[in-house]
């Protein structure tokens, strides 16, 4: 009866232990009842040792039971071995692809710029679990060719702080830290993943001027209508901003990859304006936005120097009574949408909004002949009329009893915004200057439009294109309970199995 007994405490012991592996390996997120359940087990196992000690004791002594010792050392070392051998492949992990598409390995365009990484590489994944599966899947391909990026992952739910931290515009994205600079990326892919980190390990920063002296909004103020927030988020992307007050200097910095006017109260001078012809003649980017002032027209000379370049900016106000913000009366025209072909538009999903703003057009014949072979797109188009036109009446507006008046008005559909661009000289021109403003921070589509125009504008849009075949594949994802069962399974439960077996053979060979 006592050898019952004996047995089975032997086998509860051993339930309990095969029991607490499986809970360190699958729920490592319980780490207190994990820790009580061990202790319990080690109780047991010496309770259990100590009572039967005069029987080990004989064991101890016997020459099969130092045989097993030295096996066991043995065994020990060739695991310690093993498991060096097993965490250097994982730091240093080889991967080859045979695949017909080679769709399971990066590029060798991205292959090459991770080689110039010469310092960590940390990659903060911020999402939920399918989100950040797909990233951590993406990023382990990286860590094929350097071991050296470190993969930080964060609930979005639970860490809301992680997203304001790094202004997210979205609840999933992916953080990439690297000496000093931080870039952050929304598409689960190569391309956008493999041109950020070009991004941050570029050796210079694109540098863009914002034109200040003529009332422009301050993007150092944290007041509603400064531009601080988008500062920040300009200063992220890893890009140099600039002030600049064109009428101090001789002529505009040779190193601006971009100048940027954005709403500008007072009028231009002359001098000022020959600064910016001169620029832009010799293929400089430009992005203006020029809000509508009804009671007086104090750009038109800015205006005129657009016109060379076939775009007109009006002097009006959008009406748009089918998409508008509430309470707006039309005056604040809503975009589901922006023109999915542009490169700036396919990459901002959501509302966009423009408060007060003017339209932009083609001229219907462009004046300078040179112009002929440039390409304008719209980015941002009103509904047709009778929904939308352009308003030129300020009594109207100051009355809010807005009408279409044929010969004065413009019937839409009427545009806010647009692009030009010929070879590498590239403008971006709106009607509106105050879409960006902190008032208007928890709107982030808006400063996400900004952020990738200007993107678009110094050539960071598209660091790198990968000629890649489009094939149909479905990928597989496994959780993380799914991963360690196969770890439990695999790694624990077979090789137990296969060692209880050659134990018994061993046994009946003894016996027989």
């Amino acid at each position: 009866m006592k050898n019952n007994y004996t047995i089975l405490l032997k086998i509860v012991i051993m339930l309990l232990l095969l029991l607490a592996i499986f809970c360190w390996v699958v729920l490592t997120e319980y780490v207190l009842f994990n820790a009580l359940l061990s202790s319990t087990i080690i109780l047991l196992l010496a309770a259990y040792i100590y009572y039967y000690r005069e029987y080990y004791k004989k064991i101890y002594a016997s020459r099969k039971f130092n045989r097993m010792l030295d096996v066991s050392i043995t065994l020990v070392l060739l695991f310690l071995v093993l498991s060096l051998l097993n965490y250097w492949s994982f730091k240093h992990p080889l991967q080859k692809d045979f695949s017909l598409f080679r769709s399971n390995e990066i590029t060798d365009q991205s292959k090459k710029v991770l080689k110039n990484i010469d310092r960590e590489l940390n990659a903060i994944i911020v999402g939920r679990k399918i989100e950040i599966l797909q990233w951590k899947e993406l990023l382990e391909v990286y860590r094929v060719e350097k071991s050296s990026i470190n993969i930080s992952i964060y609930d979005s739910d639970a860490r809301p702080d992680i997203l304001q931290k790094y202004n997210l515009q979205q609840s999933h994205a992916l953080i990439l830290e690297y000496n000093g600079l931080s870039q952050v990326v929304y598409k689960t892919d190569e391309l956008n993943l493999t041109n950020a980190i070009i991004k941050l390990t570029r050796t210079s920063e694109p540098v863009v001027y914002f034109v200040t002296g003529h009332g422009e909004a301050d993007l150092n103020s944290v007041k509603n209508d400064g531009m601080k927030y988008a500062f920040e988020m300009i200063k992220q992307a890893a890009i140099n901003v600039r002030s600049i007050n064109l009428s101090s200097i001789e002529s505009i910095p040779f190193d601006a990859k971009l100048v940027v006017i954005l709403g500008p109260k007072t009028k231009f001078m002359k001098r000022e304006l020959s600064l910016l012809k001169n620029y832009l003649d010799q293929q400089g980017n430009l992005l203006l936005a020029l809000d509508p002032n009804l009671n007086g027209d104090v750009h038109s000379e800015l205006r005129e120097l657009m016109y060379k370049f076939g775009i007109n900016i009006r002097n009006d106000l959008v009406i748009d009574l089918k998409s508008y913000i509430s309470g707006s009366n039309g005056t604040i025209p809503l975009f589901e949408s922006l023109n999915p072909e542009h490169p700036i538009g396919a990459e901002v999903k959501g509302q966009v909004f423009f408060p007060l703003t003017s339209s932009v057009d083609k001229l219907k014949q462009d004046l300078d002949s040179s112009n002929h072979d440039a390409s304008i797109q719209f980015l941002s188009s009103t509904n047709d009329f009778p929904e939308s036109w352009g308003e030129s009446s300020a009594q109207e507006v100051l009355q809010s009893k807005m009408i279409y008046t044929p010969t004065v008005d413009i019937a839409g559909p009427m545009h806010t915004s647009l692009t030009y661009q010929k070879g590498r000289h590239k403008m971006a021109v709106f009607g509106n200057s105050t879409f960006a403003i902190n008032a208007y921070q928890k709107y982030g589509v808006n400063f996400l439009l900004l952020l990738n125009t200007i993107h678009w504008l110094t050539d960071e849009d598209k660091l790198m294109s990968f000629d890649l075949p489009i094939i149909q594949s479905e990928k597989m994802f496994v959780s993380k309970y799914q991963l360690s069962s196969i770890f439990f399974f695999s790694v624990l439960i077979i090789p137990l199995l296969c060692f209880g077996l050659a134990f018994v053979v061993y046994r009946k060979k003894q016996l027989g």
